[in-house]
């Protein structure tokens, strides 16, 4: 009986470094994300204002990392924990699903960009802008966090706005966004126009992922496609 527990207990340890060891190596392997987000234009037009509410709570999570460009990628700056980096568009995988985007008259492509990161390092939430700028704001912000715990799923969170001048008018409904990360801030542009949010409409999506395989990101107003896989393969 005493052997049986030992054997027992022997097995149950095993077990638990196998867990952690895959656990380590999943966290220190780099995988290679594409994200396309895009915008369908004329479903914006006629049903942002629908779908946006004002009881919205916009904000971006504590642990927060943003993408820097290719050309920011000195020793000094990729070590940072809080820093991506963008891979040039020539290493994109979905530019064929982009191109088709780019020349539909119904789509706009707000985003679209490639990286690579570790997973369930506990620190996987990326911050995402894309579209036109408008002040301190993007059309297009958010951000996206992986989870491999169980599988790997997605969580994503956008918000699509548009944007009036503010000429000190009284507007019927505006929208607070959120500010930026401070490193993904922009040091503002002297005697800049100011813009306000007239609607901002949310994405928010929680979907299971398969490792090489593209999925379809769908919503009413935005729509997105997301690649993910081991390495540079």
């Amino acid at each position: 009986m005493c052997l049986s527990r030992r054997s027992t207990l022997l097995k149950n340890c095993l077990i638990g470094l196998l867990l952690c060891s895959s656990q380590y190596l999943q966290a220190q392997t780099l995988y290679t994300v594409e994200v396309i987000i895009f915008e369908r234009k004329g479903l914006a037009r006629t049903l942002g204002s629908n779908l946006a509410t004002s009881d919205m709570h916009l904000a971006y999570p504590a642990n927060l990392r943003v993408l820097i460009g290719p050309e920011n990628s000195s020793p000094s700056i990729a070590n940072e924990l809080d820093t991506l980096i963008a891979l040039p568009s020539t290493a994109h995988n979905l530019n064929t699903q982009a191109a088709a985007l780019a020349g539909s008259k119904q789509m706009r492509v707000l985003f679209h960009q490639s990286w690579r990161q570790p997973m369930g390092d506990g620190n996987s939430s990326l911050a995402i802008a894309g579209g036109n700028r408008f002040g301190e704001h993007q059309e297009l912000e958010g951000y996206l966090t992986f989870n491999a715990d169980k599988g790997l799923v997605i969580n994503l969170q956008l918000w699509l706005a548009q944007f009036m001048p503010d000429n000190g008018q009284p507007m019927p409904t505006s929208f607070p966004l959120p500010p930026l990360p401070s490193a993904a801030a922009r040091p503002p542009t002297q005697n800049a126009p100011e813009f306000i949010a007239t609607w901002v409409v949310p994405m928010e999506l929680h979907q299971k992922l398969k490792m090489g395989e593209i999925h379809y990101l769908d919503h009413p107003v935005l729509g997105g496609l997301i690649k993910v896989y081991p390495g540079d393969n």
